[in-house]
């Protein structure tokens, strides 16, 4: 589901191929960021970005009940960081 999805210079650090899962895909990036996505049963798809291990206040989250939305915001969020 992933493989269209350009990580740049993160570091994958999980990645699971059943998308219909909570922890799907978390990427480590440089200056403390960290790419969260997941699946919610009630909600849909879920992407955080986190900067400095701050879970309660992330930077970004986009919620989505699309997959092809979900590849496009996470695609989005990690032109930003790296450019």
């Amino acid at each position: 589901m992933f493989e269209t999805i350009n990580f740049k210079n993160g570091k994958i650090k999980y990645l699971e191929d059943d998308w219909l899962k909570e922890d799907m895909l978390q990427v480590i990036y440089p200056k403390g960021y960290t790419l969260d996505a997941g699946y919610y049963n009630n909600t849909g798809f879920i992407i955080f970005l986190i900067h400095n291990d701050d879970w309660l206040h992330p930077v970004i989250k986009y919620v989505t009940e699309k997959e092809q939305d979900m590849l496009i915001f996470l695609q989005q969020t990690i032109d930003e960081i790296t450019e």
